[in-house]
């Protein structure tokens, strides 16, 4: 008798952090704040690492804010990560960032982030 094929699942787990992240390191190079949040497994700490590896800052959420600090933990881990904050303090660390490394934006009142092209 054949053996019964199960149908695959319309969505499946595809980590793709890591391959989100690495054109930005190739190819956005020092205009790229790298910034990996909570979830589980290792993707996206290999392409943590290379933004950080080419000099660009990275942040990742604390484990106190994480539901699951499997993403950030091990991006720590493998020495990708310049700051750690919890995630309500994340938006205006990359605001801040964005300011100091390039400095084409400022804050504006509001506290966004205001181009001047």
């Amino acid at each position: 008798m054949p053996k019964a094929k199960l149908p695959r699942p319309a969505i499946a787990p595809r980590p793709s952090v890591d391959v989100m992240f690495r054109p930005v390191a190739q190819n956005v190079r020092p205009n790229a704040i790298g910034v990996l949040l909570t979830g589980m497994g290792s993707d996206g700490a290999a392409g943590l690492k290379e933004i950080h590896d080419i000099g660009n800052p990275t942040i990742i959420q604390d484990e106190r804010t994480s539901v699951a600090w499997g993403m950030p933990g091990e991006a720590n881990k493998l020495g990708a990560v310049d700051e750690i904050c919890p995630i309500n303090d994340i938006a205006q660390r990359i605001l801040k960032l964005a300011v100091t490394t390039h400095p084409v934006c400022s804050i504006g009142q509001s506290g966004a982030g205001v181009a001047h092209g």
